[in-house]
């Protein structure tokens, strides 16, 4: 190829990408079509990439350039493609957004045309008073509609409308089904017209809805579309206003659906809705170690090589002393031994203990117990586990210690248990910022170091009285620092919770008002709240409520509850 250019004088004249226009030509060319051309001197008609750019940007203009010799002639057409589909003119939903545009027609003839935006007129053609600018003339010249000096069609109209709107910045124009200009030609042919006329902007023809003005219809609707199981399925406000919106209209229309779905008792009970979450209180803390100590179980587990299934742990509130004792169920009986035996006889009898009110620790034989030691037994709110929540934290780090080292057959959990405890003991906990250890606080001293063991070394000897007014006095010392130490770290953690606590949860809930209950631990289909309830009673984050039905009282957080309507 490069010696057959050689016998050609020539110049080379660089032409940028996007007027280099018939590069892009013959790339669109195949090997027949070029063949055809030098046989027959054809005349084909090509849209390169750059000329369909500028019809996305450009009024439709009907341009031939003739860009090659006499040999060959291409002509490049910037109409169009016939295959490709473009619709200006259909059905849709109404859209308060888009302006609107009314026909005004008189002795079947049009008198103007009006668009709308926010119930403000933003453009007018007014058609028996047309005057024709040089602007109008050159627009509609190269359009396919009447001439300009002849009378308007709608073709033609739509084609001014098209320039009017561009000049306003309009791309989307609704109009009614009932408009006066279907009283002249029916949708299809509008719908014709648009298309033929039309270029970038789209007309959205809006079907009008009903005006329901009788009472007892617009109760019949909202029933058949809010309750009925095919049109309604109890579906919210925003979408039932949608979906009654399209077909029907009554004044206040909104403020009413809004009440009709309020009011659903259905929806009430069924339907989640946003929780009430009261402020965190800060709980009593102890001055001295196991004055109040918190019990809970753990399990079911895996069966263990012992027979072991549960795991009943007790922690000092004040100390953070743990003790762990594995059992095989969680009978009364079970539990009490498990509490006498590694707690009440080896730190003595607690002043108080806390526990969910599970039967295991809600029972005659527990409280026997307590009774016996005079002990004071206190319960946590129903599905409230945030009152053991020191205990609860633990549970977390016992399944973390756990994972790590039982065996595949998760059965040898029971024999880590104990090592779990005395590593936790010795290691410095976080309320305490991490200055002090359980053990440390409870018995005055560090566990001896592996160390110091082998070492062989001498302990100093202690004088008895002095030894024992030194313990007590380190004892004093710790303890005090913790009880500080745990009254930072509840205010800090106060701190972070109250971020997401509800507005003015203090005088949100009052007596006598009528609230529904969540319901905990319930089958994934069943109601979700339960009630009505009227409030009797408020203590602090509980609240002693009454079922309305069966007049029975249950003391619950506030957490559970959530307002309703009556």
């Amino acid at each position: 190829m490069r010696l057959d250019l050689e016998e050609y004088q020539f110049t080379i004249e660089y032409i940028r990408g996007k007027e280099n226009i018939v590069a892009d030509a013959l790339s669109r060319i195949s090997i027949d079509e070029l063949k055809q051309i030098q046989l027959n001197n054809a005349e084909i008609k090509i849209c390169t990439r750059s000329m369909s750019h500028k019809m996305k940007n450009c009024s439709d203009q009907n341009i031939n350039k003739s860009i090659m010799n006499n040999k060959g002639k291409f002509c490049i057409d910037d109409r169009y493609n016939e295959n490709e589909i473009k619709i200006n003119c259909y059905e849709n939903k109404n859209d308060f957004k888009i302006p609107k545009m009314k026909f005004k027609v008189a002795n079947n003839e049009i008198i103007n045309l009006k668009v709308y935006s926010k119930r403000k007129q933003v453009l007018k053609i007014d058609i028996s008073n047309f005057v024709y600018t040089d602007d109008d003339m050159l627009n509609l010249a190269s359009t396919s509609c009447l001439a300009v000096n002849e009378k308007l069609t709608l073709g033609s109209i739509l084609s001014m409308l098209e320039i009017k709107a561009d000049s306003q910045k309009l791309r989307k124009i609704q109009i009614n089904n009932n408009d006066d200009i279907f009283n002249l030609c029916n949708i299809t042919s509008f719908k014709n017209e648009c298309k033929k006329y039309l270029k970038e902007l789209e007309i959205w023809i809006i079907k009008v809805p009903k005006n329901i003005m009788n009472q007892n219809d617009k109760i019949s609707l909202l029933k058949k579309y809010h309750d009925d199981p095919v049109l309604g399925g109890h579906t919210g406000q925003k979408k039932l206003y949608a979906k009654l919106r399209s077909e029907y209209y009554w004044k206040n229309m909104s403020r009413d659906i809004s009440t009709y779905v309020n009011n659903c008792e259905k929806c009430k009970l069924n339907k989640p809705k946003n929780k009430h979450i009261e402020p965190l209180q800060i709980t009593y803390t102890p001055q001295k170690p196991f004055e109040l100590v918190i019990v809970d179980t753990i399990g079911p587990l895996t069966m263990s090589t012992y027979g072991n299934k549960y795991a009943v742990t007790m922690i000092c509130d004040l100390t953070k002393y743990l003790i762990t004792v594995a059992i095989p169920n969680k009978e009364a009986k079970t539990i009490a031994k498990a509490i006498f035996d590694n707690c009440i006889l080896t730190f003595g009898p607690m002043k108080k203990i806390l526990s969910d009110r599970g039967t295991e620790y809600v029972n005659e034989i527990t409280s026997e117990l307590f009774k016996l030691f005079d002990i004071e037994h206190k319960t946590s709110t129903a599905y409230h586990h945030e009152t053991l929540g020191s205990i609860e934290r633990n549970h977390r780090v016992l399944n973390e210690y756990l994972r790590s080292f039982i065996n595949e057959s998760l059965n040898n959990w029971d024999e880590y248990l104990r090592m779990f405890t005395y590593c936790y003991n010795v290691s410095y906990h976080t309320s305490f910022q991490y200055k002090f250890t359980p053990f440390e606080l409870v018995f005055a001293k560090q566990p001896l170091a592996y160390e110091f063991i082998l070492s062989n070394k001498i302990d100093p000897i202690y004088n008895v009285d002095n030894y024992i007014k030194e313990i007590k006095f380190v004892l004093q010392k710790m303890h005090k620092k913790a009880q500080e130490f745990l009254l930072i770290s509840k205010n800090r953690n106060k701190t972070i919770f109250d971020r997401k606590a509800s507005k003015n949860s203090k005088n949100y809930f009052k007596i006598n008002d009528t609230v529904l209950l969540r319901n905990e631990n319930t089958n994934k289909l069943g109601p979700i709240y339960s009630g009505p309830y009227i409030i009797n009673d408020i203590k602090e984050s509980n609240v002693l409520i009454e079922n309305t039905k069966n007049k029975k009282q249950y003391l619950v957080h506030k957490n559970r509850l959530i307002k309703c309507n009556k």
